[in-house]
């Protein structure tokens, strides 16, 4: 059988989708999968051997174009993880006989199959939620090694010691940004504060990094915390990124899509969670540590704060150089 994924379109939500991935790989069916351009360098380092084929976020003719490649591939079935009325269209438009997914923005007439949500709204982790999906969808629900392809990158181009740690040297990512909004960033001086204990330790670099629309963020925090910190934000591709995250020693970051594939890579994670769900999103890691303060009004899922972000702004720099240094660290 020919199946085709549309993939979830943010980096985060792409990682959490790899134990439903893998699964649906394991089963022995031909599988594609349908990414963003932004997304397909991960996929094919993730899940290697797998088919990929883009297309751009948005564009009439454009994704006309790609129904056209997927109604010539011949798929028997579709599966989306995304839950937009438009990429149901376009899976209809590409005249696949079985089209999965979730209940969602009044699309279920395009659905050959259609899913209702898990029970609990974004109380069950992402994961899990695109997991039962693919059960629904007649696979098996046991994800197979989803981490296996990102393991193997790292030992292929980092290998198990980086020479940094050889050389008894310490190098922290910063990674002050969010995509989604300010209710999910840590304020700036915050992170300021955080940089500037964290380079007193012996042997610390601190690294800031960030997109292109945070480039100017993260220039203001590295200069304030001094001369042992450097800014590449906006100049690192993924490849390039997961190098620098699988030659760090710890990486503090808001809930994004940095601290999903830090986690993933096999990194120490430090992440600081505002607005979101720990228990929908925390990063998939074992070496993963989350801070978040508990509020009436936490998890709100909102881009903004009308109470003054009181669930990030009570998170200190001392809580967080604390976490660091003694649980991630072992400088204790």
């Amino acid at each position: 059988m020919k199946i085709i994924v549309r993939t979830p379109n943010w980096l985060g939500d792409a990682v959490m989708s790899l134990p439903a991935l893998s699964a649906i790989a394991a089963s022995g069916d031909e599988v594609s999968l349908l990414t963003l351009e932004k997304l397909a360098p991960f996929y094919r380092i993730a899940m290697p051997g797998l088919d990929v084929l883009t297309m751009k976020r948005s564009g009439f003719l454009s994704n006309i174009a790609v129904a056209g490649k997927m109604r010539a591939r011949g798929y028997d079935r579709a599966i989306l993880m995304t839950n937009s009325f438009s990429s149901a269209l376009l899976i209809w438009t590409a005249g696949i006989r079985e089209r999965i997914g979730y209940k969602s923005e009044g699309r279920a007439f395009l659905l050959s199959s259609v899913v209702d949500y898990p029970a609990g709204e974004r109380e069950k982790h992402l994961a899990e939620e695109y997991l039962e999906l693919v059960v629904a969808a007649g696979y098996e629900g046991l994800p197979h090694e989803p981490l296996r392809g990102l393991y193997a990158w790292r030992k292929k181009n980092i290998g198990e010691m980086s020479g940094l740690s050889r050389l008894g040297l310490t190098r922290v990512v910063l990674a002050p940004g969010a995509t989604f909004g300010p209710a999910k960033r840590w304020p700036l001086r915050s992170f300021i504060e955080l940089g500037q204990k964290l380079v007193r330790q012996p042997g610390t670099r601190i690294v800031v990094t960030g997109s292109r629309e945070e480039k100017e963020l993260c220039r203001k925090l590295a200069r304030e915390i001094g001369d042992r910190a450097l800014s590449v934000a906006g100049e690192t591709d993924l490849n390039e990124l997961m190098r620098l995250l699988g030659h760090c020693s710890l990486v503090v970051c808001n809930d994004s899509g940095t601290m999903h594939l830090a986690a993933a890579l096999g990194c120490r994670v430090l992440a600081i969670f505002g607005s979101s769900n720990p228990r929908w999103t925390a990063p998939l890691g074992r070496k993963t540590k989350i801070l978040k303060r508990a509020y009436d009004c936490s998890p709100c899922y909102k881009r903004k704060c009308d109470r003054k972000y009181v669930c990030l702004t009570s998170i200190s720099a001392d809580d967080a150089f604390t976490a660091a240094k003694h649980e991630l660290l072992g400088r204790g």
